[in-house]
């Protein structure tokens, strides 16, 4: 019998498969969206590009000038703290796991890696010359992807982005720490007690503290072509440089002179003694510098100085010719003059302090103590408080400088820490496209069996089944016989 398609017929079959494709739909959409919901859940990443901007970053060094080391990003000491600051507490354990799922990988960018393909073609023509200059390149990363498996290390999508974000937060401020303001310096300054000490000796700290700010200020001030001015303090580095000299000339100088001239001291034997150890450490300075003022006199005496010859005319000789002498200048020389007129002045004032010493502790020797030591006691702790305000005027100003202006985006989080989806509304949203495609794929499969049935000659599946189930009721009639 020919089989006739028709609309008819296939609308017929259509009817009649399409709860079995209904059903087989739904089940396929629901694995499919059950599958992306457990691998997106499963991977639980968070990223972050963190660039690096400052003098030295190209050559792979840390803005003092040792090896960067981009691991420092999840040192214990800054997962430690990135903690504290989002109100989580760990233990070793739990920051060695967090170590563990993050990795840290540089980002090479477009113009190295053209760089890196025309080096591949000098290396493939084989220059010798070329090559040796080739090798002889180092590339350093200046951007860095910042990796966190936080579902790995135990924790979901909103606490793995605040971790992450606290982590480069962290190490935002560990790296200005580093590289920045010399908080040690400020510590160091801030742990003297000047009360532990005498009057004299007293002063020579505070001195001594001055010394060491005013060192430190100068260095940044030398590194600074901006005329950098804090908005914190409104003050630059002149300023500070200013204040520790008036506090160092006027106030320090004051108290030194009412003490000596008053010979005011809380232990008369200890303060003889303090003035014994300069007497004699500045005579040691004072013997070492005469032994090299000796050294550079010799020196300066036996120089020969380059002399040049040149030959011009001369109206006088009766050749014509004649030649001039002259002495060209030397770096070498003038150096040896400035190390000397130095050592005098040194040698000049080690002397001078030597004699003020000695007379010093002469006085306090034979002479009784007169004055009052409680105004000194005022004194040391107005000039206390103005060195500690200092200290902070300096750091306020120091940091200031560092993070808006020498290191200003040094260490820069460009992406914002992001994690893969895990609800279910969005993981729906990312099945879309796999799910419309094995839908269509079934709808073709749906459409292709409609199609077939169609085709057969009408009531051929009802007689094929007829057909097959005959021998069976044969088969068992004969069976019945034989029972």
């Amino acid at each position: 019998m020919k089989s006739v398609l028709s609309l008819q017929k296939m609308f017929a079959e259509l009817k009649k498969l399409v709860w079995i494709w209904l059903a087989l739909a739904v089940v396929v959409g629901i694995v499919i969206v059950m599958r992306n919901y457990q691998n997106q859940t499963g991977q639980g990443i968070a990223k972050a590009q963190v660039n690096f901007s400052y003098d030295g970053i190209e050559s792979g060094t840390d803005p003092q000038g040792n090896n960067f080391e981009p691991k420092e990003m999840k040192s214990a000491e800054i997962i430690r703290a990135a903690a504290t600051e989002i109100g989580l507490s760990l233990d070793e354990e739990g920051i060695a796991k967090i170590q563990k799922n993050i990795t840290i990988s540089g980002n090479v960018s477009e113009d190295i890696l053209k760089q890196i393909t025309e080096y591949n073609s000098i290396f493939q023509s084989g220059e010798t010359a070329s090559t040796a200059s080739v090798q002889s390149k180092s590339f350093f990363p200046t951007q860095y992807t910042v990796t966190f498996r936080y579902a790995n290390a135990g924790y979901n999508l909103e606490q793995g982005n605040a971790l992450l974000q606290a982590i480069l937060s962290a190490y935002k401020q560990h790296f200005y720490s580093s590289y920045g303001y010399n908080a040690s310096l400020e510590q160091s300054l801030q742990a003297l007690d000047y009360h532990e000490y005498d009057y004299e000796k007293a002063t020579d700290f505070f001195n001594a503290e001055l010394d060491l700010l005013s060192g430190y200020v100068k260095g940044l001030q030398e590194t600074d072509s901006t005329g950098f001015c804090a908005e914190s303090t409104g003050l630059s580095f002149a300023d500070l440089i200013d204040t520790a000299d008036t506090i160092r000339t006027s106030d320090l100088k004051k108290i030194s002179a009412y003490v000596s001239s008053n010979n005011l001291t809380k232990s008369r034997e200890e303060q003889i003694g303090y003035y014994k150890y300069k007497i004699q450490t500045l005579e040691r300075n004072k013997m070492t510098t005469e032994a090299k003022l000796t050294v550079l006199n010799e020196l300066i005496e036996n120089y020969a100085k380059t002399r040049a010859v040149v030959s011009g005319y001369s109206g006088e000789s009766a050749d014509g010719s004649t030649s001039y002498s002259f002495t060209t200048p030397s770096a070498t020389y003038d150096d040896l003059v400035n190390q000397r007129v130095t050592a005098q002045v040194n040698i000049s004032s080690y002397q001078r302090q030597i004699d003020l010493y000695t007379s010093r502790m002469q006085s306090l020797s034979t002479e009784s103590s007169t004055g009052s030591a409680a105004k000194v006691e005022e004194m040391l702790e107005a000039v206390n408080l103005k060195v500690d305000a200092l200290i902070g005027a300096t750091s306020k100003t120091a940091s200031e400088y560092f993070e808006t202006t020498r290191l200003a985006n040094a260490v820069d989080t460009r992406v914002t820490a992001d994690g893969s989806p895990r609800s279910f509304k969005s993981v729906v949203k990312s099945s879309v496209r796999d799910a419309a495609i094995v839908e269509l794929f079934l709808g073709g499969v749906y459409l292709l069996c409609a199609t077939v049935m169609a085709l057969l000659p009408q009531g051929w599946l009802r007689k094929n089944r007829e057909a097959q189930a005959e021998p069976k009721k044969k088969t068992r009639g004969v069976h019945e016989k034989k029972h």
